[in-house]
Formats: C-alpha cells, structure tokens, sequence
C-alpha cells in the first residue's frame, strides 16, 4: 500500500511540475549576417534546459544560456527571405511566423518586425532598432508606511537581474523581475522618496525618479494580503486571521471535553 502512494505522489509530482513550466517568451533578437554567425535572443526563459532553436529550416546550435538570453550559432541564410522561428525549452514552444531575417550592413533593420524597421522591437530604438532604449519606470503603486511588497512598471532592459534598486537609502530586496515589471519588498518609511536603480555589475547609477514612490499612510500593510479589509492604514482582519498584514492563521480548535458518560 505504502508503495502505491508513493508512486501516486511520484506520478502527481511530475504532472505538475509539468503543467508550472513557463513558455518561453522571445521580445527581441541580434541576427547574424547572411553567411553566418551567432544569433542572440532575448525575452523570459525561466526554464532554459533542453533548448533547441530551428531558424526556417535551419538548427541553430546553442552557444550560451541563461533566464534573459540565448546564443545560438546559425549557418548560411537567403539575405531577402523572413524565417519562421521555434524555440523549445524542456519541451514549451515559442513559435513566430516571419520572424527572423539576417542582417546586411547598412540596408537591414536589425531589432525591428519590418525591412524598413517601422516597428522596433520592445527594448529597441533608433533608425535600424539598433539602440537599447534606456532604462525607465513608467509607474509605481503607494505602498503602507508598514513597508511590505512593492512592484514598480517600466523598461528594465534585457538583464535586469543585475539590476540594484534603492527606494531612498534603503535597498529593495527583489524577488521577481523582467524586462517590463520588477517588484520584491521594502523597509517601512514615510512620504516621498527617489528610486535610484544600479547596474549591478560596475555599480553605475543608470536611472533616478526623483519622488517617485510614496508611503501612503492611508493603506494597510500588503494590502492585508485579502485576509481582511484596510481601515485608514491599519487592517481589520476576517475571522481565524491576525497580524499587522493578516499573514498569521490561527489554527486552534475548540475541543469539547464534555464526553458522554457510559450508562
């Protein structure tokens, strides 16, 4: 019996573990010449084993990985033809019709979904889409004076893992991050601050918002996590729930010790 569970266990395990995998997301890419040469991709690729890339009809030979890139060697390709594109990654598909076209010096746009680059990939800018567009935050939500989780909307280039995030002279701890969203959980403060974002690598100032986040006294902590309901900054918990974020459970039962009596 023992064995059945645990092979029960095993099977749902594998199951799920299956379905949580992610599709890779490609938002951009550097082709190579006509003749050629590496191919970069770049977008999300939380799960970046087994990959294979087929360029047309071509495979495209994986040269370096990691969550926001992939290089991959592709041989020679028409210079005036557009290529589908498929990337697989533990088995998830990202397809794009026409996607790909090398690049020829001078008379090809590079980061951009047109010959004539009248649209530039996210991330891309300039005549041939060949400029990064610099780093910017579109929006940041109030957070409580409490402090708690935060997540700010943007721009946050190809590889914003390396990316260090100071909401006035505290340093955010990150948790989750990507080219447009990047979030994690703050120290409690009062009023305006300025965000300054550092590039981890060298320690260079890339981007300041001055004022930009605000403690807004009126919200709770976390939102009360959904476990309760905010009254001007401090929250109400539902029932069994407690904490200044209603994070906590109480688990208690009630047990009654008025057993019957034998007759």
């Amino acid at each position: 019996m023992k064995i059945i569970f645990i092979f029960i266990c095993f099977i749902y395990v594998c199951l799920c573990s299956n379905y949580l995998i992610k599709k890779p997301i490609v938002s951009s890419y550097l082709p190579a010449i006509s003749s050629g040469g590496d191919v970069s991709f770049y977008g999300e690729f939380e799960h970046y084993k087994n990959i294979t890339i087929t360029i047309g009809n071509e495979f495209c030979k994986v040269q370096y990985n990691n969550k926001y890139q992939i290089i991959c060697f592709i041989g020679t390709l028409n210079n005036n033809k557009r290529y589908d594109v498929n990337l697989v990654t533990n088995n998830k598909s990202w397809y794009a019709k026409n996607y790909y076209t090398p690049y020829v010096n001078g008379s090809t746009c590079i980061n951009g979904n047109s010959l004539s680059c009248i649209n530039c990939f996210e991330g891309w800018v300039g005549e041939n889409c060949d400029q990064l567009k610099p780093l910017n935050i579109s929006s940041v939500p109030d957070v409580s004076h409490f402090g708690g989780y935060f997540y700010a909307n943007g721009f946050f280039g190809l590889n914003p893992e390396a990316l260090i995030v100071y909401i006035g002279s505290n340093k955010a701890n990150i948790t989750f991050d990507s080219y447009d969203i990047i979030g994690g959980k703050i120290l409690p403060g009062e009023g305006y601050h300025d965000i300054n974002i550092y590039n981890k690598i060298n320690n260079q100032l890339i981007f300041t918002g001055r004022d930009m986040f605000y403690y807004n006294p009126k919200l709770c902590l976390n939102n009360c996590l959904e476990n309760g309901w905010c009254n001007n900054g401090t929250c109400s918990c539902y029932k069994h729930w407690y904490g200044n974020d209603c994070s906590k459970y109480n688990y208690s039962i009630t047990i009654n010790r008025n057993f019957p009596q034998n007759i």
